[in-house]
């Protein structure tokens, strides 16, 4: 592969996003997964490294999931996590993605292993995301009858200390979450 192949490619998907945006915001869907498949089917003989088929299989599943299709955007996440999650941030991006699909078709059980392991194997360099990931896990145990371990309240904190917001305590691991999500945003 080269540099400059690669190089290319992503600056070609990067300007072709502003349109898939622009298509997904006017609910125009399938027109948004068309240009999206044309710019893989295009561009596929320079995409030596995967980079472009991953990161478009990705947007699928968000565009996918914006359109109320769950089913077919868990699969493009299975589909994406079939391509190789080797990098941190595509794994918290997976689990973001197939844990909040996992959750909205009621498979509660499988979106939290999904989210514990993510946050498990989370380096210290992506504490930032996190928040994100304990926020779904929340939804997740809540959706599914089981208390929110007080074991993340630790992590809650490191959280917060990160953000450098303060939270009250609380005696609901999952309250807690929910007001960190609060602080960070109000920030």
């Amino acid at each position: 592969m080269t540099t400059g192949d690669h190089d290319e490619t992503q600056d070609a998907y990067e300007r072709l996003l502003p349109r898939v945006v622009a298509l997904t915001d006017e609910a125009r869907f399938d027109e948004a997964l068309a240009v999206l498949d044309e710019m893989l089917r295009s561009e596929s003989h320079r995409d030596h490294d995967g980079w472009l088929r991953r990161s478009v299989v990705a947007h699928r599943a968000l565009i996918l999931a914006e359109a109320g299709k769950t089913v077919d955007a868990l699969s493009e996440w299975d589909q994406r996590a079939d391509l190789g999650l080797t990098d941190p941030s595509d794994r918290i991006e997976h689990a973001l993605g197939a844990g909040t699909c996992l959750t909205k078709l009621r498979r509660y059980d499988e979106a939290i292993a999904l989210l514990r392991s993510a946050l498990h194997d989370l380096p210290l360099s992506h504490l930032g995301s996190a928040l994100g990931l304990l926020a779904r896990l929340a939804h997740a145990y809540a959706g599914s009858g089981q208390p929110f371990p007080a074991t993340y309240e630790p992590l809650i904190r490191a959280i917060a200390a990160y953000h450098d917001v303060a939270i009250t305590d609380s005696t609901d691991a999952a309250e807690s979450v929910m007001k960190l999500v609060a602080a960070v945003r109000e920030r």
